[in-house]
């Protein structure tokens, strides 16, 4: 028996519209009243999950930025956090700042204008760096000089709507992790998970977990993990699994 559905955001249970439909909550709803939990895996921040959940809440756990920062949601409460070390943001920046940078908190995306302001204030904080880059080339020589350098992160290229960025968190840090914390807190195996996903970041989890799902429109490493593939995020796809195996 299934005990957590666990769902990338942006891509898989978000829309174009970036809504979640009503038919989709309700179904999320219905499994949870039955004893289901439900978690987001995402690299987005923390604060851009909790938004969605204020008016129709639907969420037991959020792995955030990429499982640097998992939060239990009931019991609002940090389970885990690991930050960017100083040194690491310091070098990043001084490499790649003729770049749009952003510096990401648990609850703040900041465009980095100033970086000794913004380094003084958010350095025990910053989770993730974006850098955000005109061409995928552009990504995918920062990428080969970011190997070069040898820091303790993990970097994945994406884009979104021909837009391409670099995101970067610390050594160590996937969605799978925070997956396996929440097993051990709740007591259940792997097996007993469902994970849904699209994106880079979502391959190690959907190929770790009990029942791997792909929605149509993901990356093509995910959906060579996934044990099946859904409809896309703008066809309710994961409502779909969920009326299947629910």
């Amino acid at each position: 028996m299934y005990k957590l559905v666990v769902s990338n955001f942006y891509g898989t249970l978000i829309d174009h519209n970036e809504s979640i439909p009503i038919s989709t909550m309700l179904e999320i709803d219905r499994i949870r009243k039955a004893g289901v939990l439900f978690c987001i895996a995402t690299s987005q921040i923390l604060k851009t999950v909790l938004d969605y959940n204020r008016s129709f809440p639907f969420l037991d756990y959020i792995i955030a930025l990429n499982g640097a920062y998992i939060y239990d949601v009931n019991h609002e409460k940090v389970i885990y956090k690991k930050v960017l070390k100083p040194s690491v943001i310091k070098k990043i920046y001084s490499l790649f700042s003729s770049f749009p940078i952003y510096f990401c908190t648990d609850s703040k995306r900041i465009l980095v204008d100033d970086f000794s302001s913004i380094y003084q204030n958010e350095k025990q904080n910053i989770y993730k760096i974006e850098i955000h880059v005109t061409k995928k080339k552009e990504g995918e020589e920062i990428l080969r000089k970011l190997k070069e350098v040898e820091l303790d992160i993990c970097s994945y290229l994406q884009s979104y709507e021909n837009h391409f960025f670099i995101e970067i968190f610390s050594q160590d840090i996937d969605k799978f992790l925070g997956v396996e914390k929440i097993c051990k807190l709740g007591r259940f195996s792997l097996d007993s998970v469902v994970a849904i996903g699209s994106s880079s970041t979502d391959v190690k989890m959907i190929g770790k977990v009990g029942y791997g799902v792909a929605v149509d429109n993901a990356c093509a490493a995910v959906k060579k993990k996934a044990k099946e593939i859904t409809s896309s995020n703008d066809c309710k796809g994961i409502e779909k699994i969920i009326r299947k195996y629910f």
